[in-house]
């Protein structure tokens, strides 16, 4: 087979490899990304500079140790991660080859399955323009693979054929359903943020310097201001001063309700859409609600102590699930000897000056509300400052007495410390604060700056008859600023000269009222709210989304076969209407079909009508018979027709020929 394969063409190919492995940079390992672009390079180098190429042993050995390396990094060669990098050794090897009619298809096909494989790990909408894009120069590449007269870059042809193929996409898009967990249980997800579950001084703060998006959250009605709003994810007893970590006991569910002062309650529905950053932690806002539990399609969720939920194994795609809360803290019927033994544990070591400072903050009553009064008027006095940089604190000691400069994790655990010391069960509780609203797309957006910790303390009803766990949060006291503003106060911040601790609530609103700040966050807004209304078409969609539109077409109780036969037929008869507008439009750009047409709708007129089903030939025939006095100048045309059209003439004597 002569193939069209140049220069140009091995070019094309390269950059088609390159495209192919630059989104899979952050996924697959950073070696495996050296060699993957070190043989494009090199294959770029040999096509412009004339670099020669290594011999076929080396290019097979590299291919070779490419794979025993996934191996040895992934511990097997199957599942998406191992696959995938695999794949991209492979391929950069058979483009450095590439030089035949085979190895140029072979290289091409890969180029498809590495592209397959970025929708495993993506399904943003930038990902999906990117394969659109993709796809169509890989089917224009393949197409110089054979003898045509379509340029290297003419996209005409590519783009009809990919037209035409859009019917068949519709069809699996929209009767496949959407996956949940990948094809493959992957080690680990995508990414991670460094939340875990254990509360080292500086952890948190390290997910706050990510603007990373966390989830988003759209409300059925949201009646609270930003500063109200906190999203739990784990709970940590165990206290060793500001070393806080997990219990591994296995303590009961809360048993309770939710009390109002002399009203219904007030309860806020919401559905969440989650990034796979987060191991096995899903997110709900406090205070939860009871009755509430969260269901994801395909995935188990465990419930544990304190209104957390988690998941059975580590996320690994986005999912999005709908919760409730309410606006009041619930009424625990009571505390258990275990969850009581649990959250008064102190360290052992604990130092006489805190101990003493807790006898110090104490109320004379014993009154929880009142300790905790009395313990956010000491560390608003004592000038303590709030910082994301706050350089070394080694232990509790030194934070309340030395330093006084800290993260939200130093006040959590600070607190948590005292109160405990005061004889109050604590808890410290892990999560996000705060939420920025996307006014194109009416929903929240939640990010990693938002990443917050803070402390929960029982406080028992006088009555003896239960109590409910009292959410404090020293950082409002502190710098209260970082309440209103969330995850803008960083960014805001950053832009001063001074440390985080010396910034002053005038300082900070007036680098809000940026012209240029504002421009670029509308902008990024608008963006995301594209994004978002893809997600949510994208998460949920399933069958009862399919059955209301067949709803519409007045079909009630519909079933899966229902919804396919109905789609199919519709997608049939939009194919077929495709094939026909572009047949036509082919039609009418072809001098000698227009001609051609032109004399059969005039011979019509005259009362001979061209059979469907009857050729070029015996329609000139019967012409002959019917007009015998055009006899001859009628066979002289379809004589003309046949030669141009089925003996290949030039095509500047199509027009004349016919019109004669």
């Amino acid at each position: 087979m002569t193939t069209h394969w140049n220069r140009p063409v091995q070019i094309f190919l390269s950059v088609l490899v390159a495209l192919q492995i630059i989104p899979l940079i952050s996924i697959v390992p950073i070696w495996v990304s050296v060699v993957g672009s070190a043989l494009v390079v090199l294959k770029f180098l040999h096509l412009l500079r004339g670099v020669p190429l290594p011999p076929q042993k080396w290019i097979t050995l590299v291919g070779v140790l490419g794979l025993i390396g996934v191996y040895f990094t992934k511990g097997t060669l199957i599942g998406e991660d191992a696959a995938t990098a695999g794949l991209v050794v492979i391929a950069g090897c058979k483009l450095i080859e590439a030089n035949r009619y085979r190895d140029v298809l072979v290289t091409i096909v890969l180029c498809f399955i590495l592209l397959m494989a970025q929708l495993l790990f993506s399904q943003s909408l930038a990902t999906m323009v990117f394969l659109v894009v993709d796809v169509l120069l890989l089917v224009q590449l393949f197409l110089q693979l054979h003898p045509s007269e379509t340029s290297l870059f003419s996209f005409r042809t590519a783009g009809r054929l990919l037209l035409m193929v859009v019917p068949v996409w519709v069809l699996l898009f929209t009767v496949f359903p959407r996956f949940t967990v990948g094809f493959w249980k992957r080690e680990v997800p995508i990414s991670q943020t460094g939340f875990s579950e254990e509360m080292n001084p500086g952890a948190v703060g390290r997910v706050v310097e990510s603007d990373e998006l966390a989830f988003r959250v759209q409300f059925d009605e949201l009646k609270m201001r930003p500063e109200e709003v906190y999203w739990r994810g784990s709970i940590l007893s165990v206290a060793d001063g500001l070393h806080w970590t997990k219990t591994q006991r296995r303590l009961p569910l809360e048993t309770g309700s939710v009390v109002t002062a002399g009203s219904a309650v007030q309860s806020l529905h919401y559905e969440l859409f989650l990034e796979p950053l987060f191991q096995r932690w899903l997110f709900t806002l406090d205070y939860y609600d009871p009755q509430s539990s969260i269901a994801i399609s395909g995935q188990a969720i465990n419930r544990l102590n304190g209104g957390i939920s988690e998941m059975a194994r580590p996320l690994t795609s986005r999912v999005t699930y709908r919760a409730s809360a309410v606006r009041e803290p619930l009424h625990q019927f009571k505390l258990t000897d275990l969850e009581r033994q649990t959250y008064l544990q102190l360290p052992g070591d604990l130092d006489k000056g805190v101990q003493d400072l807790a006898k110090q903050l104490r109320a004379p009553d014993g009154s929880t509300t009142e300790s905790v009064r009395r313990m956010s008027d000491w560390f608003q006095s004592q000038k303590f400052f709030y910082s994301l940089s706050p350089g070394s604190v080694p232990n509790l000691n030194a934070f309340l007495f030395d330093k006084k400069v800290g993260f939200c994790e130093h006040y959590a655990g600070a607190a948590g410390v005292l109160l405990r010391a005061m004889g109050y069960p604590a808890r410290v509780v892990i999560g996000f604060q705060g939420a920025d609203r996307n006014e194109f797309g009416d929903y929240w957006i939640v990010r990693n700056r938002n990443a917050h910790a803070w402390t929960e303390v029982w406080v028992q009803e006088r009555s003896g008859n239960g109590g409910r766990w009292q959410r404090v949060d020293l950082v409002s006291v502190v710098m209260p600023m970082r309440m209103t503003l969330g995850a803008d106060y960083f960014r805001l911040a950053a832009q001063l000269p001074v440390r985080v601790a010396q910034l002053t609530d005038e300082q900070i609103q007036e680098l809000s009222r940026s012209w240029l700040g504002k421009l670029q966050s509308r902008v990024a807004l608008a963006f995301d709210a594209l994004e978002m209304k893809w997600i949510r078409f994208l998460l949920a969609y399933d069958f009862e989304f399919q059955k209301r539109l067949i709803s519409r077409l007045g079909i009630q109780n519909a079933s899966r076969t229902t919804f396919f036969a109905i789609l199919a037929g519709l997608l049939a008869v939009a194919f077929l209407l495709l094939v026909y507008f572009s047949q036509r439009k082919q039609d009418t750009t072809d001098p000698l079909a227009v001609s051609w047409k032109r004399l059969c709708d005039d011979l019509a007129r005259q009362g001979l009508v061209r059979r469907p089903s009857e050729g070029p030939r015996d329609f000139i025939e019967r012409e002959k018979l019917q007009f015998p006095d055009q006899a001859l100048q009628l066979a002289h045309l379809g004589q003309s027709y046949l030669a141009l059209r089925y003996e290949g003439a030039r095509e500047g004597d199509t027009s004349s020929a016919v019109k004669k």
